[in-house]
């Protein structure tokens, strides 16, 4: 008899478990799904992955559980990782890995932004959505700011070494961090969605180290790229209008000779604010110098901003930053996190007194807590 209910018993158990539901197949959100929220430069163009390279780009999404994998074919670029507005992790891809893991949060509802620490200059990047495990769900996505502002610059804009032990350092990758860089930490301190275009090395018209005056490729060349590593001019300008747009230009112009020569200097910054202004019609342009680089301010303020006075009154401007002290200088004699810091508190009167906007704005969240040094 014992027997036999031990055989009855193990074939209504085996019978209950056909019966109840298997777990769901883990659910994966495509890169163009409405719950996604980008800002920078991104080709949707493939719905299977969006591909990106410039400085800071976001890829921001809010979901309700406790897990997910961002799918991100990389290998050359790091990432800061936020979670609710906190500093999650740093991570550093690698060409091999394909899915990264945020775990051990509170079932509830979080916003994940996933922000590219590093410039174009290392590469491009497919994000290819979220995995989302049994019981997750994707919610709406975060709401873009309604303050925009966009940044044209060199390695000081790119935040090249900012995060470096000192003047020379072993890598760079892993000590850049556009999260922490003057335009970073403005967007972030008045409330606003930040573009991003920096290239190190290049100048108004001439490239750091040149042997002439001019070079092929200077930075306002790939202006009109979605994507740095791609040379076509298909940025679509109306999917973006700033309201404040920096250029800080002019470093490696006049970095080692021979330098630019002041006519075709200029005329290229006029030719550049022509085409900011063509894209962006409204948008007020703030042209930035620095003192040990003084030939920017003085070429600027003797031709290109007075050609401006009647035909954009109100909407060019010209600030020139402290120079950088030694102990404030990483990888390269390059600006660290303290001086950018002092940069953008430099600047914060300045766009106040031109936007009009106020400082600690509340669409302001802490997307510049992503130092590698918190824990």
């Amino acid at each position: 008899m014992n027997s036999a209910y031990k055989v009855l018993f193990t074939i209504c158990f085996a019978s209950l478990f056909f019966l109840l539901p298997l777990p769901s197949i883990a659910m994966t959100i495509p890169p163009n799904d409405p719950g996604i929220l980008y800002v920078g430069r991104v080709d949707l163009s493939d719905p299977t992955g969006a591909r990106f390279d410039w400085s800071g780009v976001t890829v921001a999404f809010r979901f309700q559980g406790q897990t997910c994998n961002v799918l991100l074919e990389d290998g050359n670029n790091d990432y800061n990782v936020l979670v609710d507005g906190e500093k999650y992790e740093v991570w550093g891809t690698e060409k091999e890995k394909t899915a990264y893991e945020i775990k051990g949060l509170k079932d509830g509802e979080h916003e994940v932004r996933v922000i590219k620490r590093t410039e174009g200059v290392f590469g491009p990047a497919t994000f290819k959505g979220i995995d989302l495990p049994d019981g997750a769900k994707l919610l709406d996505a975060p709401k873009p700011r309604t303050r925009r502002m966009e940044v044209l610059g060199d390695s000081y804009t790119a935040g090249y070494g900012n995060e470096g032990p000192g003047l020379k350092c072993d890598s760079l990758r892993p000590y850049q961090n556009f999260s922490l860089t003057y335009a970073a930490i403005l967007a972030d301190e008045f409330g606003a969605d930040l573009h991003a275009e920096p290239v190190s090395g290049r100048g108004m018209v001439r490239n750091y180290g040149d042997k002439e005056t001019t070079s092929k490729d200077p930075c306002p060349l790939s202006f009109g790229r979605t994507l740095l590593s791609r040379d076509q001019d298909d940025w679509d300008f109306s999917k973006y209008q700033p309201d404040l747009f920096i250029v800080f230009l002019g470093l490696n112009d006049f970095s080692t000779e021979p330098h630019a020569e002041e006519q075709v200097w200029s005329d290229a910054y006029k030719a550049l604010l022509d085409r900011i202004w063509k894209a962006s019609p409204d948008t007020k342009i703030l042209c930035l110098g620095i003192k040990e680089s003084s030939l920017i301010g003085q070429y600027l303020n003797a031709d290109v901003l007075p050609a401006y006075e009647k035909s954009q009154p109100g909407k060019l401007f010209y600030f020139e930053l402290d120079s950088v002290p030694q102990e404030q200088r990483g990888c390269d004699w390059h600006p660290k996190v303290e001086a950018h810091k002092h940069f953008a508190e430099s600047l914060d009167p300045e766009v106040e007194k031109i936007m009009g906007w106020t400082l600690g704005s509340s669409q302001s969240s802490p997307v510049t807590k992503t130092s590698t040094e918190e824990k």
